[in-house]
């Protein structure tokens, strides 16, 4: 069984190696997304990938860089 902590970590890792595949695949089918936070949510892989294609452009790069996480069972 994976934790929050190593999923987390995982999703780090996918996202900042820009492996959209590796990243996809963290996620269950049925994902519930809220992207901002408190926003309306968004449902399923499609809400994904249009996550993904807004945040990962040629012109745009970031990088996810936690400080700390702290793994408290089914959250991190």
């Amino acid at each position: 069984m994976t934790s929050a902590a190593d999923a987390f970590r995982a999703h780090v890792r996918a996202w900042n190696d820009r492996d959209l595949d590796a990243w996809l695949a963290i996620f269950a089918d049925d994902i519930e997304l809220e992207d901002p936070v408190g926003g309306v949510p968004k449902h399923g892989r499609n809400a994904l990938l249009t996550t993904w294609e807004r945040s990962q452009t040629e012109d745009r790069r970031w990088e996810l860089r936690p400080r700390r996480v702290v793994d408290c069972g089914a959250e991190a």
